[in-house]
């Protein structure tokens, strides 16, 4: 990702570029970049330098060689985790290509039969700051993306808070409603959805008690109550500190994960990584006058 600057900034190394691209492709470059005023690239760079200056964006966004895979999580039943608050203002910009991602790896499940798809679900806390940089993407999950298996849950303290899109998206889409304890506007938007429970009702909830309903075999059930039970006594049998370490191994082992330090070296060096190889090894054959361009060289993906 972090290349589009130096193809953008740097004239010497995006010349060097362009002389191994096929003419077709070297069209804009050549013809109608050189002619652009200088602000019209600052939405792009500011983002870029933005994202710069996390050193873990920078080693999770600029790794030449990325585990962050979201269609094979889906096809192979992996969990992912991924918090992309601390990064400072760049939060709104990462939460919106994590989201795109999501988007974008859940239509690809087009080219897999029904049968076969296996189902993913998508969690989202704090939806109303997630909204935010959605752009829409979390509506289109929520329309588009039950037909390829990617269940989208959303929990926020504010529905009333959420963009007129998604929430609407939300209410036609849900299968499962959950409400707990709200002020009175969030609790009687939930209550007029939960037949036969009042937003008094809903007010008076206890701590760590809600009221859900649910679709059961293409029907919605009638409202119940339930009692959270905390994690740590639900799994308490699971917890055994002495296997973290071998945890630890295998999640090295299964991502061939590196540290942050290791991948910003290799990314100091990635600029002239890439034009080495397309200069030595990606020269393209000349093609025939009239015939379509073919394969681009897609060597300009270092991400």
């Amino acid at each position: 990702m972090f290349q589009i600057k130096t193809l953008l900034e740097d004239e010497e190394w995006r010349e060097a570029v362009l002389a191994v691209l096929a003419p077709a492709e070297a069209v804009f470059w050549r013809n109608s970049f050189p002619h652009m005023e200088a602000g019209a690239l600052n939405p792009v760079t500011n983002a870029l330098y933005r994202l710069d200056n996390s050193l873990s964006l920078r080693a999770f966004l600029g790794s030449p060689q990325s585990a962050y895979d979201v269609r094979r999580a889906m096809d192979e039943r992996q969990v992912v985790f991924v918090c992309p608050s601390g990064t400072g203002e760049s939060d709104k910009l990462v939460t919106a290509l994590l989201l795109f991602d999501l988007f974008r790896a859940g239509a690809s499940r087009i080219d897999t039969p029904v049968e076969d798809l296996v189902t993913l679900w998508a969690w989202a806390d704090e939806l109303t700051a997630v909204d935010g940089a959605s752009h829409g993407h979390i509506a289109k999950i929520l329309e588009q993306l039950r037909k390829f298996e990617v269940r989208f849950m959303g929990m926020t303290q504010m529905a009333m808070r959420l963009s007129n899109e998604t929430r609407a998206a939300l209410m036609q889409n849900q299968s499962l409603l959950s409400a707990t304890a709200a002020d009175f506007d969030e609790a009687a938007f939930v209550a007029k959805r939960l037949p036969g429970i009042d937003a008094e009702t809903v007010l008076g909830l206890d701590k760590y008690t809600y009221i859900q309903s649910v679709m059961l075999r293409g029907k919605r059930t009638t409202p119940f109550r339930v009692r959270g039970v905390p994690v740590d006594e639900v799994f308490a049998d699971y917890r055994n500190e002495a296997g973290l370490p071998a945890l630890d191994e295998a999640i090295d082992k299964n991502l061939d994960r590196r540290t942050v330090g290791e991948i910003l070296a290799t990314q100091r060096g990635l600029d002239d990584a890439i034009l080495a190889h397309l200069t030595t090894r990606r020269t393209p054959p000349p093609r025939p006058s009239g015939h379509s361009s073919g394969d681009v060289v897609r060597t300009l993906r270092p991400v």
